[in-house]
């Protein structure tokens, strides 16, 4: 049976590693939500126990039109 992985948000701080450690003795793969720089700031032991990591460094959604401007009516319907 696979176990559910778990997913650490920017695991910058040292509670970071305890909490790789603890879930990656359990038998869960533990992945980390970070920017590339910070990744590559984290030390030895805490990229040994990762699984991998996803990149969050993205410019954003681009559109290839701008945005309409927001009617009186979309805003009432936006608060719905």
């Amino acid at each position: 049976m696979t176990l559910p992985g778990v997913l650490l948000l920017d695991a910058a701080g040292p509670e970071a590693g305890l909490l790789a450690a603890a879930t990656a003795a359990r038998g869960h793969q533990v992945h980390a939500a970070t920017t590339a720089a910070a990744y590559a700031g984290y030390g030895p032991e805490l990229k040994g126990l990762l699984a991998g990591y996803i990149a969050t460094d993205s410019p954003g959604p681009r559109r290839p039109w701008p945005r309409p401007p927001r009617t009186p009516t979309a805003r009432v319907l936006a608060r719905c």
